[in-house]
C-alpha cells in the first residue's frame, strides 16, 4: 500500500504542475448526438482532407493559454484530430473501469490499493476496459481506412502498460476520437507527443517562458543575504528557518530520529546529477552526514535517436530500443534538486540539504524540466513505477512539468 501511495501521490502532483486532462463526462450515444456542433459532424463526414494546418492548432492552444487555461478536451473534434494527425497519429489514452468517474476515485479505492499492494499489476477490471477500448478503436480504424485486415499490432505502437491504466494507440479516425472524448471511462485523450516550440514562441510575448535549461554554468556569486553560515562552514538558504527546517534539526525526537532524514531514503526524479559535484559523490557521506550510503543513480531516459517498438500481449512489453541517456546532468536542475534534498552538512562552504542525513536515489528521466515527448513521458512513468516498487524509498520528489503533455 505504501508503494502505491507514493506513485499515486506524485502522479497527482505531476498532474497539478502540468495540465489537467479529464473526460467530458457525457453519456455514450450516437456520433450525431455527441458532436459538439454541426461543424464537427461535417468534419466527421469529410475525412482527412479537412485537417487543419498545424499553425491554426498552435494558435488555438496559444490563445487558450494566454486567456487562462488550455485543456485538450476543450478542442473540437476537428482540432484534436488535426493535432493528432500532425504528431504521428499516436494518441495517449488514460482510462478507468466502469463505475469510476476519475483517476483519483479509482486510485483511492480500497480494492485497487489492495490489488496493487499484492501484485503491482493492473487490476483485472482495467484490463477488461483496456481491451474494450482497443476493440472499438480497431473496428473504427478498419472501417475508416477500409482495411479489414488491420490487426491489434497495427494500432498498438508500444504494446500494453501492465501497471498503469494508460495506453498509446495509433488512431486516424475522427469518429473514434469523438467517441473516446465522450466516454465517461476515458479520463484523458491527447496526442502522444506535441511539439510545443511554436506555442512557446507565441507565449514569449506574454510570459518569461524558460524551461530551466542553460548551456552555461550557474554563477557562484550568490548575494550574502540569500544564505547563512552554520555549524563550522556549512551554508543554508535564507528560507530554511522560515520553514522550520533548522528548528526541526535541533528538535530532540525519539530514536531512531528522522529530523534530518536519518534512516530514510528519498528519491529525486529529474535530469540526473552532475558527475563532477563532490557533494553528491565523494563528500556525500562526510561531516555530520557520515554513515549514509552513496547516492544510487539510475537512468530511465532513452537517447532521442533510439527506435521505439513493443510486443503485444507481453507484460511490461513497452520497449524503446536504444542506449540509455548518459547519467550526466546537462541541465543542472536535477543536481540542484538533489542538493536541496540531501546535500551533506560537511563544513565545506557548500549548501546543506533539507534532509542531510537521508539516503538518496536519483533517476534521470529527462534532459530538461519539460516533459514533451513519448520518450520523456515513459521515462517519468518508469521512474515512478521503479521508485514505487522500491521498499526502501519512502519519499519521491519530482519537479518536472508539462505544457501540453498527457500523463497516465
Amino acid at each position: 500500500m505504501t508503494n502505491l501511495k507514493k506513485v499515486l501521490f506524485f502522479a497527482f502532483f505531476v498532474g497539478i504542475i502540468g495540465i489537467y486532462l479529464t473526460s467530458c463526462g457525457k453519456s455514450e450515444t450516437t456520433l450525431e448526438e455527441i458532436a459538439k456542433n454541426e461543424q464537427d459532424m461535417i468534419y466527421l463526414r469529410s475525412g482527412e482532407d479537412r485537417i487543419l494546418p498545424l499553425e491554426e492548432v498552435d494558435d488555438f492552444i496559444t490563445n487558450r493559454i494566454i486567456n487562462g487555461s488550455f485543456q485538450w478536451e476543450d478542442m473540437s473534434v476537428r482540432l484534436l484530430h488535426s493535432s493528432i494527425m500532425h504528431n504521428n497519429s499516436i494518441v495517449s489514452v488514460s482510462y478507468v473501469p466502469d463505475g469510476y468517474t476519475s483517476m483519483e476515485e479509482f486510485y483511492n479505492s480500497d480494492d485497487v490499493i489492495q490489488t496493487y499492494a499484492n501484485t503491482n499489476q493492473l487490476p483485472d477490471e482495467c484490463v477488461t476496459k483496456r481491451n474494450q477500448i482497443i476493440d472499438r478503436v480497431l473496428k473504427y480504424e478498419r472501417d475508416y481506412k477500409n482495411q479489414p485486415e488491420l490487426s491489434i499490432e497495427d494500432i498498438l505502437p508500444f504494446g500494453y502498460d501492465e501497471v498503469l491504466p494508460h495506453i498509446y494507440l495509433k488512431i486516424t479516425s475522427p469518429s473514434i476520437i469523438m467517441e473516446l472524448m465522450n466516454d465517461n471511462s476515458v479520463t484523458s485523450i491527447a496526442p502522444g507527443s506535441y511539439d510545443t516550440s511554436s506555442v512557446l514562441r507565441g507565449l514569449e510575448a506574454f510570459y518569461a517562458i524558460n524551461s530551466g535549461y542553460s548551456p552555461n554554468a550557474a554563477s557562484s556569486d550568490i548575494p550574502s543575504e540569500d544564505y547563512a553560515e552554520i555549524r563550522s562552514g556549512s551554508l543554508i538558504s535564507w528560507n530554511y528557518p522560515d520553514n522550520g527546517i533548522t528548528q526541526a534539526w535541533d528538535t530532540p525526537i525519539s530514536p531512531p530520529g528522522k529530523s534530518a532524514g536519518e534512516g530514510i531514503r528519498v528519491c529525486v526524479i529529474d535530469t540526473g546529477i552532475s558527475e563532477d559535484h563532490s557533494n553528491l559523490h565523494q563528500k556525500f557521506a562526510t561531516g555530520l552526514s557520515a554513515g549514509r550510503s552513496p547516492v544510487n543513480t539510475q537512468v530511465t531516459l532513452i537517447n532521442p535517436d533510439a527506435s521505439i517498438s513493443g510486443t503485444v500481449g507481453m507484460p511490461g512489453s513497452f520497449e524503446i530500443f536504444g542506449s540509455l541517456a548518459p547519467i550526466q546532468d546537462f541541465c543542472g536542475h536535477g543536481t540542484a534538486m538533489a542538493g536541496v534534498v540531501a546535500a551533506p552538512l560537511a563544513g565545506d562552504l557548500n549548501s546543506t540539504g533539507v534532509a542531510y542525513k537521508a539516503d538518496l536515489t536519483t533517476f534521470k528521466a529527462g534532459n530538461d524540466v519539460w516533459v514533451e515527448t513519448v520518450y520523456d513521458a515513459e521515462a517519468v512513468r518508469d521512474a515512478l513505477v521503479a521508485a514505487g516498487n522500491d521498499n526502501d524509498i519512502k519519499i519521491i520528489s519530482m519537479s518536472l512539468g508539462a505544457l501540453l503533455m498527457s500523463f497516465p
